[in-house]
C-alpha cells in the first residue's frame, strides 16, 4: 500500500466452490489447475479447489509435459504438498526448460523454490535441504543444472521457510560468507526482512484495499450515453530478465481484443444489456526495458520490490517473471496495480483471451475501478478468459478516469449508438444497426453498409458498388466526371481534374478563378489555370497550345 494509491490485483479463485471429497476426481483437479488465479494461490483456495487428497493427481500433471499450466500445479503444491511433492519439485527443477517453453512453464520453474519454501515452513526437512543445496556458495555443494534465476528464487524461498537453518543461511549470504551469486546479499537481506514483516494475505484484499466482498452494489447495464469515443494509450516496458517478454505486436493484439470486449454489449444474448462502451485501448510508443540482470526486480516477493517496480516511471505497464506479493503474500499472482494511479505490473499469459482480460482489468484498476460482483465482468475478481462486460459506471470511468491515473486519453470521434450492441471502435457498420455484424466478404465492412451483389464491395460507402464506382476510395454518390475519362472528379489530382484553389468547385467550372486569371468576363467559358486537361504535363494556365483554340489565338 502507499498513501497515494491502494494496490489492486485480481484474486482468481474460480467461480465455483468445489466440495471436498475423500477421492478427488482427476477432472476436478485438472479443471482447478487450468483456472487463472490472478491474485495468486493461497491456502484457503488450495484447500477449497483441490485439497490434500488431490496431490497425487497434481503430481501427475506436473510430470505431464503437455499440461499447459504447470505454474498453477506448482502453486497448489506450495500449500498442499509434503515429502512426495518435494521430490517431484526437485526433479522438475532439475529437468529445466525445453526449447520453446511457454511463459507458464518458465514461471513454474521460478515458482518451484517458492513452493519448496512453503513446504519447508510446514516442517518438511527435505524441502529445506533442497533450498540449502540450491543456495550453496560453491559449485560442488549446489544442486546440479540449476541456473542463476532459480538460485535467486531459492534465496527468497529460504525467507518463506523461516527455520533457524534458513535464517542462518540468509545471514551468511547477506554478509558475504556464502555467495550463490553476486546479487544475492541484497536479496537475502530482503528475505530476512520479509520474515519479520506482518503481511496480510493477498486474498483478503480487494482491488481498492477493502476486504473481499465489500464491493459496490451492482449497477444496471445500459447503452453508453457518452457522446464521444475515447482512445487510451498504454505504454510498456519489460524487465531485462523476463524470459518471455511482451512484444509490440503481441500487445497490439492483446489490447485490440481487450477493446473489443469493452466495446461489445449483450455478448451472450441474455436479458442483461451490457454497455457497448465507446472506448479503446492501444499501445503508445515502442516497447522498452527496465532494470538490470542482477537487480532481482523480475521476481516480486516483497513490498520493497513491488514498490521499486511500480515506481518505474518509463511506462505504465511493467512485465516481470513472477509476482508473489501484491499488498500481501500469494503464490503465482498474475497482475498488480495502483488503484488509482499510473502503474501496473503483470506477468505473461500464453492464451490471448486471458491476457486481454488481464490487461484491461489491471488498467481499469489504474483508472480507479474496484472489483465487480458480476462473474462475467471484465472487472470481476476472476479471469476465465470469457469476461466481457463493463457496467455503466465502469464505462463512465473509462471516459473520465481518476486524475491520478494520468491517462493518455484522446477523443476519437462520436459515439453514435446506432441501436446495436457494438460501439463505434469495433462496429463494422457504425451508422446502421447490424446486431449480427455480418461481413460476407471479410473486408471489415458490414454487409448492411455495402448492399452490393456478387461479392463486390462499397468501401467508400457512397452507394455505388465496385467496380462501377469511378472513385472507389472517396465518397462521391453523384459520380461526377467532367472530362469523361472514367475517373470521378473527386478522385482526380495532378494531371487530372482537381479543386486546387479550394473553392469547392471542380477546376474546369471555376469561372471566378479563371476570370481573375485571364481577365475574362463572367459569360466566357474558361478552364481553371491550375489544371492540365490535355495531359501534356504543362499547367493549363501556361499552356498556349490548349488555350489558343479556346481564345481564338
Amino acid at each position: 500500500m502507499t498513501s497515494r494509491a491502494a494496490i489492486g490485483s485480481v484474486l482468481l479463485a474460480g467461480c465455483l466452490t468445489r466440495a471436498g471429497a475423500a477421492a478427488v476426481p482427476e477432472s476436478r483437479v485438472r479443471a482447478a489447475a487450468l483456472d487463472l488465479y490472478v491474485h495468486g494461490m493461497t491456502a484457503p483456495i488450495a484447500d477449497r479447489e483441490v485439497g490434500r487428497d488431490g496431490v497425487a493427481e497434481l503430481l501427475r500433471l506436473l510430470d505431464d509435459p503437455a499440461f499447459p499450466r504447470h505454474d498453477n500445479v506448482v502453486a497448489f503444491l506450495a500449500y498442499l504438498g509434503g515429502h512426495e511433492s518435494t521430490e517431484a519439485l526437485v526433479r522438475f527443477i532439475g529437468r529445466g526448460l525445453h526449447a520453446g517453453a511457454s511463459a507458464e512453464d518458465q514461471r513454474a520453474l521460478l515458482l518451484a523454490p517458492h513452493a519448496l519454501g512453503h513446504i519447508a515452513a510446514r516442517g518438511e526437512r527435505g524441502a529445506l535441504d533442497a533450498l540449502l543445496s540450491i543456495t550453496a556458495g560453491h559449485a560442488a555443494g549446489r544442486t546440479p543444472g540449476v541456473g542463476a534465476s532459480v538460485r535467486e528464487a531459492a534465496v527468497m524461498g529460504l525467507g518463506i521457510a523461516g527455520s533457524s537453518a534458513a535464517r542462518d543461511r540468509l545471514a551468511a549470504i547477506a554478509d558475504g560468507r556464502v555467495v550463490p551469486d553476486a546479487s544475492h546479499p541484497e536479496l537475502a537481506s530482503r528475505a530476512r526482512a520479509a520474515l519479520d514483516d506482518s503481511q496480510t494475505p493477498a486474498h483478503e484484499l480487494g482491488a481498492d484495499g477493502i476486504a473481499a466482498g465489500d464491493f459496490a452494489p451492482d449497477v444496471a447495464y445500459t447503452p453508453d450515453p457518452s457522446l464521444q469515443t475515447h482512445a487510451h494509450g498504454l505504454s510498456l516496458i519489460n524487465h531485462v530478465s523476463v524470459t518471455s517478454p511482451m512484444t509490440a505486436s503481441r500487445l497490439d493484439g492483446v489490447l485490440q481484443e481487450g477493446s473489443r470486449r469493452a466495446a461489445t454489449g449483450d455478448v451472450d444474448g441474455d436479458a442483461i444489456v451490457d454497455v457497448s462502451c465507446c472506448v479503446s485501448v492501444s499501445r503508445t510508443g515502442s516497447v522498452g526495458t527496465f532494470g538490470t540482470a542482477s537487480d532481482g526486480l523480475d521476481m516480486i516477493n516483497d513490498g520493497t520490490t513491488l514498490t521499486n517496480v511500480l515506481n518505474q516511471s518509463a511506462a505504465r505497464a511493467k512485465v516481470v517473471n513472477v509476482i508473489n506479493y501484491c499488498g500481501g503474500s500469494g503464490t503465482n499472482i498474475i497482475g498488480c496495480s495502483y488503484t488509482p494511479g499510473r502503474s501496473m505490473v503483470v506477468v505473461r499469459v500464453s492464451n490471448i483471451s486471458y491476457e486481454s482480460v488481464l490487461w484491461l482489468h489491471e488498467y481499469g484498476h489504474n483508472l480507479g475501478l474496484g472489483h465487480s460482483t458480476d462473474s462475467r465482468a471484465i472487472m470481476f475478481g476472476s479471469d476465465n478468459g470469457a469476461n466481457n462486460r463493463l457496467s455503466l459506471a465502469e464505462c463512465a470511468t473509462f471516459h473520465a478516469p481518476a486524475g491520478s491515473a494520468s491517462a493518455q486519453l484522446t477523443v476519437a470521434g462520436a459515439c453514435t449508438n446506432d441501436g446495436d450492441s457494438f460501439a463505434d471502435p469495433i462496429d463494422n457498420c457504425p451508422l446502421v444497426a447490424n446486431e449480427n455484424q455480418a461481413d460476407g466478404n471479410g473486408n471489415g465492412i458490414g454487409d448492411v453498409c455495402e448492399a452490393c451483389a456478387g461479392g463486390t464491395t462499397d468501401p467508400d460507402r457512397d452507394g455505388v458498388c465496385d467496380p462501377e464506382d469511378n472513385c472507389p476510395t472517396t465518397n462521391n454518390p453523384n459520380q461526377d466526371d467532367f472530362d469523361g475519362d472514367g475517373f470521378g472528379d473527386a478522385c482526380e489530382t495532378g494531371a487530372r481534374l482537381a479543386d486546387i484553389d479550394g473553392s469547392s468547385r471542380v477546376d474546369g467550372f471555376d469561372l471566378a478563378r479563371l476570370g481573375r486569371a485571364f481577365g475574362a468576363t463572367s459569360g466566357q467559358p474558361r478552364y481553371d489555370a491550375a489544371s492540365d486537361l490535355d495531359r501534356d504535363g504543362q499547367v493549363d494556365g501556361a499552356d498556349l497550345a490548349l488555350f489558343a483554340p479556346q481564345f481564338g489565338k
